[in-house]
């Protein structure tokens, strides 16, 4: 546009344009030279958030490097849940509260069962000679079996409690495993969205844009257009190039987001 306006300042001169024109496409190129500082500034204030992050002070545009197009991946939903299913730690723990629940019932059983006692024995009496109460010599075999009675065995308080618990954690578990497959299918679903909003834009957008935007211009050059063309084809040019990296962008985090659901990571960029 700053190239344009330089052009119609000297066709103005020329007699070709009208003043009106040549101060619209000066005016069209200042307002977008402020666009240009707002990015820049958006730019710096990224990379200061992005030192903050890795703990670096002295980084530089230069030093980000990366390819957002290398966000691409070729998922099946189904292998994506199984593997959130085995990996996901919220998923495990919960497995295992209803595993310790479990052992909590058969502790309380085993608490309630009867111990028989049995017992045996031998035993020698000498021969007594005294006066008073004398006695012949004496050998005796003993055995028993004791049977202890449990009064409070009809009190299972703690028997239901284990019960209890262990359905709970079970219901837990369910209501995880429910969670997990859900936010599976909805990062899977969000990330499948913007693998087609970037195939749109990789089958002709861009490409149309821009040949639309240089054959306005050529044709405004040519005086066979009005300047009102040139800006609306360059806004609707900028507007794709942004919505384009917005959609790399977004592309990106759907990715970073699935992998993240599914308990997996396999990104190098």
């Amino acid at each position: 546009m700053q190239q344009l306006a330089k052009s119609d300042s000297i066709r103005y001169r020329l007699g070709t344009i009208s003043l009106v024109t040549s101060k619209q496409s000066k005016l069209e190129a200042a307002s977008l030279l402020n666009e240009v500082y707002q990015a820049e500034s958006a730019e710096d204030q990224a990379l200061t958030s992005l030192s903050v992050f890795l703990g670096d002070s002295k980084i530089t545009g230069r030093d980000v490097t990366g390819d957002f197009n290398a966000f691409n991946r070729d998922f099946s939903i189904d292998d994506l849940i199984l593997q959130a299913l085995n990996e996901r730690a919220d998923l495990l723990a919960a497995r295992q509260n209803t595993e310790v629940a479990k052992s909590q019932i058969n502790l309380e059983k085993a608490n309630r069962v009867i111990d028989l006692g049995i017992s045996a024995g031998a035993e020698r009496h000498t021969e007594a000679i005294n006066e008073i109460a004398p006695s012949p010599t004496v050998n005796a075999v003993k055995m028993g079996i004791s049977i202890p009675l449990k009064f409070s065995n009809r009190r299972n308080a703690g028997l239901k409690i284990a019960e209890m618990a262990h359905s709970q954690a079970e219901v837990e578990y369910k209501q995880i495993e429910q969670g997990i497959k859900a936010e599976v299918m909805q990062a899977y679903q969000q990330y499948t969205a913007t693998q087609k909003q970037l195939r749109q834009f990789h089958n002709g957008m861009l490409t149309e844009a821009q040949s639309i935007l240089e054959g306005v211009t050529y044709s405004y050059k040519r005086g066979e257009s009005s300047i009102l063309e040139v800006l609306n084809a360059q806004r609707t040019y900028n507007n794709v190039r942004k919505d384009y990296y917005q959609a790399l962008a977004d592309n990106a985090a759907a990715l970073i987001e699935l992998e993240r659901k599914a308990g997996i990571w396999d990104i190098h960029f």
